[in-house]
């Protein structure tokens, strides 16, 4: 339990340091790019307004159910094991439990719309392709990396949902003993700090795209 509470308070600064540190030197010190990414943000939850489709604002209804679940989840599991308080008991448990179902079900539906649009090509492996005599293939720059990454993530938080899910629903019957249950619970929080990695990367890395792309159109737009 200790090895997993310093395990998951150096991976959570780690990753907030990373984003911290890319957010100032890419965004908070444009002006422009701020204010972008604050509308971008009100047009994450803005599933109210009159001129989108309804397809689209129930796309936009599951993301924000996902994202409000996800945090209840985050907070309610790692605090305890942050502040060295054990196991879940109590109000915080029956807030992670039901925060669950509300995750679960939202993170189905958006899965199954969004995988599509995650799905690998050539063009996101570029260094496997051949070069063009006299160009080269720059699979290092900032968009290659921030499509790639955000494909990687999806699809690791399906793959980590997986045994997030079953250890905990299987450790809930008498089918292993005491040190078996252990381990399925030790996989549960192992698998919900990885996803939580991936979620929270994902959903900034996503951002941020949506923030490029406004720049791009107001660009296109004043040379219109």
């Amino acid at each position: 339990m200790i090895m997993f509470q310093i395990l998951s308070i150096m991976i959570f600064l780690i990753l907030v340091f990373m984003i911290t540190v890319h957010f100032a030197f890419a965004i908070a010190s444009h002006a422009a790019r701020r204010e972008q990414c604050r509308m971008q943000l009100i047009r994450s939850i803005g599933f109210w307004s009159e001129k989108i489709r309804f397809l689209h604002k129930f796309k936009q209804f599951l993301y924000l159910s996902a994202m409000v679940s996800f945090t209840a989840l985050l907070l309610s599991g790692f605090f305890p094991v942050v502040l060295g308080k054990g196991s879940l008991s109590g109000y915080p448990l029956l807030l992670h439990t039901t925060a669950a179902a509300v995750f679960v079900a939202a993170f189905v539906l958006l899965a199954l719309s969004w995988a599509p649009h995650f799905t690998f090509c050539a063009d996101d492996f570029p260094i496997f392709m051949r070069k063009t005599v006299g160009h080269s293939v720059a699979f290092l720059d900032d968009r290659w990396r921030g499509v790639f990454l955000q494909k990687l993530c999806f699809w690791l938080m399906l793959i980590l949902v997986v045994p997030l899910i079953l250890s905990i629903v299987i450790s809930m019957y008498p089918f292993f003993d005491a040190t078996a249950q252990n381990s399925l619970i030790s996989l549960h929080r192992l698998s919900a700090l990885f996803l939580s990695v991936a979620a929270i990367t994902q959903t900034y890395l996503l951002l941020i795209s949506k923030t490029n792309k406004m720049e791009s159109d107001n660009a296109l737009e004043k040379r219109g």
